[in-house]
């Protein structure tokens, strides 16, 4: 799959720079402005396109991966060459996939891959090279949102289990089962929508411990551990993103009226994670209304800038330089697109 990249600044029909949107509740937007450039992407291959993108993580050597679940392969994305190969192949031997979902960096180098098919978080060193399985207790996660790798080994997966609708579950490095936390919406009752939007975006934290934004509402905390204990919240704002109701979640299919079916792409934050400065960026992703906002926090949790911007972007990290890495599906052919943006805050 070939690529297009624009290194540095491009062009200002490439910049995104769309207008505030008004805060609610304590916090209060600083005279700030974000500006979005995007570096690369990798939009217009009808040879080899992805089936969709669930997750996108730089590696050890420069490359991006790329999870794709329906497919069921990762890929790997060459910026500075401009192409899209295949990293991990279908199958059950080492280094194979079968259901390849949710990515994280491991802290000591090397990364890991939550496979849903295989119930386990399939462990590569810092070669990229397959290092070993770890088969997790009690079920899979479904619909995971995220993957965390912690600095003592253990890892989270947000989403919900299939006998448990909390948000977070806790492994140790071995696999086993040690704990979950976050209650689901008081507003959701049936079993799908609860099993189903349990999760949020995890990020760990550069000094230790990790952040979890709620899928929804907007609700930020951070844990200082690498446990559920003491979580600080950094940020809360329903006004924006309230708690998920089932009218909103559930509803009735398309295609033939009386069943309901689960809203797969409700409006949630998808992604969180901590700017080389310290600052913390969110962003909510609003599939249906076709835009997403952009939150900057400093680190006490105070909301510097909130924009809208008018690209229902999914975010899912960062790479060693600070840019970002996000993906869009195209409003017109339904490409998943895979972009590097670079953000700018002035002031």
């Amino acid at each position: 799959m070939k690529t297009s990249v624009r290194p540095g600044i491009v062009a200002p029909g490439w910049v995104i720079a769309i207008a505030f949107l008004s805060a609610a509740g304590p916090q209060s937007v600083q005279a700030q402005e974000l500006v979005i450039h995007e570096v690369a992407q990798t939009k217009g291959s009808q040879q080899a396109p992805f089936g969709t993108i669930n997750d996108m993580l730089e590696i050890d050597d420069g490359r991006i991966l790329v999870s794709d679940d329906v497919v069921g392969i990762v890929h790997a994305w060459n910026v500075e060459r401009g192409a899209v190969v295949r990293f991990a192949r279908g199958g059950q031997g080492p280094g194979e996939v079968t259901v390849p979902s949710r990515m994280a960096a491991r802290p000591g180098g090397g990364f890991g891959i939550y496979d849903i098919g295989a119930s386990a978080l399939l462990l590569f060193d810092a070669q990229a090279m397959p290092e070993r399985v770890v088969r997790t207790e009690g079920g899979i996660v479904s619909n995971p949102k995220s993957l965390a790798i912690l600095r003592d080994g253990s890892f989270l997966v947000a989403g919900g289990r299939l006998t448990d609708p909390r948000h977070l579950h806790h492994y140790d490095g071995t696999g086993r089962y040690l704990g979950s936390y976050g209650d689901p919406s008081p507003f959701l009752q049936e079993r799908t929508p609860l099993i189903q939007s349990a999760g949020g975006a995890l990020r760990a934290h550069p000094e230790g411990g990790f952040l979890l934004s709620y899928g929804a509402p907007l609700r930020i905390k951070r844990f200082p551990r690498d446990s559920f204990d003491a979580p600080e919240l950094i940020a809360e704002d329903v006004a924006v993103l309230p708690e998920l109701r089932e009218e909103e979640v559930y509803v009735e299919s398309d295609r033939s009226p009386g069943p309901t079916v689960f809203r797969w792409w409700h409006d949630r934050s998808t992604g969180v994670t901590t700017l080389p400065d310290g600052r913390i960026l969110n962003v909510i992703t609003r599939f249906y209304s076709g835009d997403s906002i952009w939150d900057v926090y400093s680190p006490d949790g105070s909301l510097e800038v909130r924009k809208v911007v008018e690209t229902a972007f999914y975010l899912y990290g960062t790479t060693r330089d600070g840019r970002v890495l996000a993906s869009y599906r195209d409003p017109d052919t339904d490409e998943h697109v895979a972009v590097v943006l670079e953000i700018e805050i002035l002031k």
